[in-house]
């Protein structure tokens, strides 16, 4: 189908497997006597056999084919790609920019009056024609390969800046750039918060979350609006940033948390408890109170009055005081029935 050897050597060993319907097939070849019984049952064990080989295939397929070609005098088919390579002199000091998908195409337009070499890996044949034929330094290669950052000079580069929304392999490019230069500042865009620890313990020097940013955006726009002043805007969306996005952490499920839970388990939500005369927190500061799991307690509503736990910690509860925690979906009972039966 005249694709390059990068997409057509992997799709060719993911299909290269037998399936479970040749075993139908097969019986029915038996049954009706088109294939002899001793022949059936070499099929099976080849098919069994290309299944169960298939997972390493995926996984390996690329590195065997690399090997393959060296060893009969070929360059590899990484060598071969119809895309072609990395100018020498883009490599250094330049913006490393990790897909070019909306928010990648975005950056790029911001850097290009200004002068600042940038170049981005994409996996797109289209997108990358399309941009090519642009004159944009985009180029082909797998972000998540140890090897490709190498070649697109990560170790060299002033920024490298992931722009899409798979957190999980934004970890493992995070972890390759600071293996190739541990001083190399990697930013992240994610759609939530959800793993917003762990890819700053990975090494990010910063994580963007989109729903946050955008949240923060409406509310200056918002607040302009109904002339509240410039600067104490800017302060306000300024303090969220230097927080790591705490106060927007976390928010009110409803009908749909079975479909969160089961897509973003590792989402948060808050959950607002009333306190009895009778609950185990009455009487209590928050400074005394150890809520199971890695709860927390937001905020205090006591009347009209609303008070942040982290200015509060000597606040002593009440009965009917309204206390709002936040935690994954599965802690907040436990958490719930500590604060009212301890």
């Amino acid at each position: 189908m005249k694709e390059s050897w990068r997409s057509a050597i992997p799709a060719g060993l993911t299909l290269a497997q037998g399936s479970e319907f040749l075993f139908a097939l097969l019986a029915l070849s038996v049954r009706y006597m088109l294939v002899d019984e001793s022949a059936a049952s070499v099929i099976i064990s080849i098919v069994i056999i290309s299944m169960v080989l298939t997972p390493l295939l995926i996984k390996h397929g690329p590195n065997i084919i690399d090997s393959a070609f060296l060893r009969i005098g070929r360059k590899s088919f990484k060598d071969t790609e119809d895309h072609h390579t990395i100018p020498e002199h883009h490599k250094k000091n330049h913006i490393l920019i990790l897909g070019f998908g909306r928010v990648g195409q975005t950056i790029a337009r911001f850097l290009r009056p200004l002068n600042i070499e940038y170049i981005a890996l994409e996996t797109d044949d289209v997108r990358i024609r399309e941009a090519s034929a642009a004159e944009e330094p985009v180029f082909y290669g797998d972000s998540g390969r140890l090897d490709i950052l190498k070649a697109a000079g990560a170790a060299e580069a002033s920024v490298v800046v992931v722009t899409f929304s798979d957190n999980q392999l934004a970890g493992k490019i995070v972890a390759n750039a600071k293996h190739l230069n541990p001083n190399v500042p990697v930013l992240v865009r994610t759609r939530d918060d959800s793993s917003l620890g762990e890819l700053l313990e990975a090494g990010a020097m910063e994580v963007i979350p989109e729903t946050h940013e955008a949240s923060l955006t409406l509310v200056s726009h918002i607040l302009l609006i109904v002339e509240y002043p410039t600067r104490m805007i800017q302060s306000m969306i300024d303090k969220a940033r230097r927080d790591r996005y705490q106060m927007l952490k976390g928010f009110y499920h409803g009908e749909r948390l079975g479909f969160l839970s089961k897509e973003a388990p590792r989402s948060e939500i808050i959950h607002a408890v009333r306190l009895t005369e009778n609950a185990f927190g009455c009487g209590k500061k928050l400074l005394e109170l150890e809520l199971p799991f890695d709860l927390k307690i937001v905020e205090v509503h006591r009347g009209s009055l609303v008070m942040p736990c982290e200015d509060t910690p000597e606040l002593e509860l009440k009965a009917e005081d309204v206390v709002v925690i936040r935690g994954l979906a599965e802690q907040i009972d436990p958490g719930e029935n500590y604060l009212m039966q301890g």
